[in-house]
């Protein structure tokens, strides 16, 4: 069974495709929610040939003391939603190409189905 995305960093190989993919704005199709992100590529701290591809979607929610919902709360008190991309996810990664309100480059249609 494929895993395309994890909520848990993937440490893969750091290509230079890879290490491309950092800053860049994605729009992520995932099985008809879409969704704008920008792509986070963070190398391993022990292993500099090894990095994590990670999708920010950054919104501003108001965060309360022991809020637990799903994302990460950052010093700007705002909370990001954080996904990983597996290897899977890399070779469905295509250049956008339609109009966005923000400068996207790149799309990422997930595929829907009991593999997803």
């Amino acid at each position: 069974m494929k895993t395309y995305l994890s909520k848990t960093p993937v440490w893969m190989e750091a290509t230079k495709e890879i290490m491309d993919l950092h800053g860049k704005g994605l729009v992520v199709n995932d099985c008809g929610k879409v969704y704008e992100v920008t792509i986070n590529v963070t190398p391993h701290a022990a292993d500099d040939k090894r990095a994590s591809v990670e999708l920010r979607n950054n919104y501003s929610v108001e965060v309360h003391a022991g809020d637990t919902a799903r994302g990460i709360l950052s010093t700007d008190g705002c909370r990001h939603s954080s996904e990983f991309l597996t290897s899977y996810t890399l070779g469905l990664i295509r250049p956008h190409t339609l109009p966005s309100p923000q400068h996207v480059e790149l799309l990422l249609v997930l595929p829907s189905g009991p593999e997803h």
